[in-house]
């Protein structure tokens, strides 16, 4: 992909090749400093915090802060200005930073040609619709692994954003979980050394592979290039590397700081929003209207509110809507000063929606549960009475990244311990994984946890070496 020139103040900045201009004098920003410029200027105005920043620069690295400290400096002494007097380069204290005036794009490239504008994720589309970065970033998480421990780490493929391919292999990139600070290679011995290449192509994704990479891409072997369209990665696509290992690549929302799961399992897009989503409204006195497909997990958002930090614990407490008057008032009670989540909200009989109405949000936070629709719901003349925010959850389908680590957690609820644990064999074979993650369940939720429970049936005695058979007999796990 090739590079771009951009424009702000005084200053003329090839985003390829690192080149920063300023009337006749060139510098060619060192690599760490290139990427941090490139970064904030896809933001002008926006704080980009520090965890974003750190994440983006050193992704398969662990380094202090001392080292995003050193490397803003030196983009400081490149673009003459200091920390008390900034011309472009703010700093929020002990939050992140801001890139201050305009940023314009020069449409041309290094090469003096024309510049596509099609590139979602590389940091020289920065305007309108194109202005993803620190929106929607492209991921691979893992599905399939020897050590099922591993299921559910993730990569985040920043270099894509940057028009730079990345190396798919036994050794790269590296894989790491939410808050941790060590990110891991593949590391199996199965899998070759000798990578695929993965690369922005537009609003699609390129993958190159070679005769010994084993890949197959939802199910279908490729030894030369398969291209993942931009659909196609919003749902997820199921790459399979040998026989051991399965991981899907696909969007992810950008992590917010501070970067707490709050319960909420799985990498996906929509999963990811909805973090970045309750994060927000945590603090905020609002009831809550969750709306999800029959089967989904609609306890989720509760469970979340209630596990919530704000320094002491708050009582979760589950009604149904067609509890007995004397149940309802225990529950109203027992909920003072935490979360009350009514279960088929829009079953709620008139008078006990009118006393739910004049709650206020900062003595008991409601979570109304309903499977209707967010567009119906919202309109529904008992639920309207209450106000409350809505809150959508995507079905299982569109979230092929979560498929695999919600099954194995569904699988530890089940048993005692891991059944994986201390077994020199993979528990499960890489292929039946990835056919699971390929399914559309559409009992959701409900339906997984079923699978779930049989796999730990089926695994009690040794590994897993088929799927169950309702599965199998529906024809959805391809």
């Amino acid at each position: 992909m090739e590079g771009r020139r951009v424009r702000f103040g005084r200053f003329c900045y090839d985003t390829r090749g690192g080149l920063l201009q300023a009337g006749g004098a060139q510098t060619r920003l060192q690599p760490q400093v290139a990427q941090l410029l490139s970064v904030l200027i896809a933001h002008p105005g926006e704080l980009v915090d520090h965890d974003t920043l750190m994440d983006t620069l050193w992704p398969d690295s662990v380094v202090g802060p001392e080292a995003l400290t050193q490397t803003v400096s030196r983009l400081r002494r490149a673009l003459g200005e200091t920390s008390r007097a900034p011309r472009h380069l703010e700093t929020l204290h002990k939050r992140g930073y801001r890139f201050l005036g305009e940023v314009v794009d020069d449409d041309v490239s290094a090469t003096g040609d024309p510049v596509p504008t099609d590139a979602p994720w590389t940091h020289t589309t920065l305007h309108g619709a194109q202005h993803h970065l620190g929106r929607r970033f492209p991921s691979l998480t893992l599905a399939a692994h020897p050590d099922l421990e591993r299921v559910g780490e993730t990569a985040r493929l920043t270099a894509l954003r940057l028009g730079e391919a990345v190396a798919l292999s036994r050794l790269e990139p590296g894989f790491r979980r939410l808050r941790a600070d060590v990110a891991r290679p593949i590391a199996d011995p199965f899998v070759s050394r000798s990578p695929v290449r993965l690369a922005a192509d537009g609003d699609a994704i390129t993958l190159t592979s070679n005769p010994v990479a084993g890949l197959r891409v939802d199910g279908r072997p490729v030894d030369k290039v398969a291209r993942v369209s931009a659909s196609e990665l919003a749902r997820g696509v199921v790459l399979e590397l040998g026989e051991r290992v399965a991981l899907v690549l696909h969007d992810a929302a950008e992590p917010k700081v501070p970067r707490r799961d709050l319960g909420v399992l799985g990498s996906s897009y929509a999963t990811g929003a909805l973090r970045n989503e309750l994060r927000r409204l945590i603090e905020r006195d609002v009831h809550l209207l969750v709306c999800g497909p029959d089967g989904a997990d609609l306890a989720v958002v509760g469970r979340a509110l209630a596990a919530a930090p704000t320094g002491s614990a708050r009582p979760l407490v589950t009604l149904a809507a067609d509890a007995a008057p004397p149940a309802f008032d225990e529950a109203m009670s027992a909920a003072a000063g935490g979360v009350l989540v009514v279960r088929d909200a829009d079953l709620l009989p008139t008078e006990a929606a009118a006393r739910l109405a004049r709650l206020a949000a900062s003595e008991v936070r409601l979570v109304l549960e309903t499977h209707l629709p967010a567009a119906a719901a919202t309109i529904h003349p008992t639920l309207r009475a209450i106000p409350s925010y809505p809150i959508e959850l995507t079905p299982l389908e569109g979230r092929r990244a979560d498929v695999a680590p919600l099954l194995l957690a569904a699988v530890c609820a089940t048993m005692d311990a891991p059944p994986w644990r201390g077994s020199d064999a993979p528990w499960v074979a890489a292929r039946l994984l990835a056919r699971l993650v390929q399914y559309d369940w559409p009992g959701e939720d409900a339906q997984l946890r079923t699978a779930a429970r049989q796999l730990a049936i089926l695994g009690a005695d040794g590994p897993v070496d088929r799927l169950p058979s309702w599965l199998d007999a529906v024809g959805g796990a391809r």
